[in-house]
């Protein structure tokens, strides 16, 4: 099983970047593209215990994200870019965990407040 997950990993990243080439990036998406990606905090009581990055997936707020990045957490801050990607993200929520998988090192959060 193993074997196969790397066979199929190392086809999908040899297909990246042949799909990166044919499209141009504009600065227009790359200003989507950030404005999805989020910052997140782990926290195991009141201390934040490490961080990483997710991406928003939904409206509603749906984050996905690896499961290294939420281990051994029990909540979760989320820091988003403001206008200017040159600045630092910025607190503007919190979020639980809706789904977890060590097997494939994946986790879902949901922006809930």
């Amino acid at each position: 099983m193993k074997r196969l997950m790397l066979v199929l990993l190392s086809v999908i990243m040899l297909a990246v970047p042949v799909a990166a080439q044919a499209q141009d990036v504009t600065g227009g998406s790359i200003e989507d593209i950030a404005s999805s990606v989020v910052l997140i905090e782990t926290i195991r009581g009141i201390r934040a215990i490490s961080s990483g990055t997710g991406t928003i997936i939904s409206p509603d707020g749906l984050i996905y994200t690896n499961q290294h990045v939420i281990e051994d957490g029990n909540d979760f801050a989320i820091y988003l870019l403001g206008e200017d990607l040159g600045e630092q993200p910025e607190l503007r929520y919190y979020a639980s965990l809706l789904y977890v998988s060590r097997t494939l090192d994946f986790a879902i959060l949901e922006i809930d407040r």
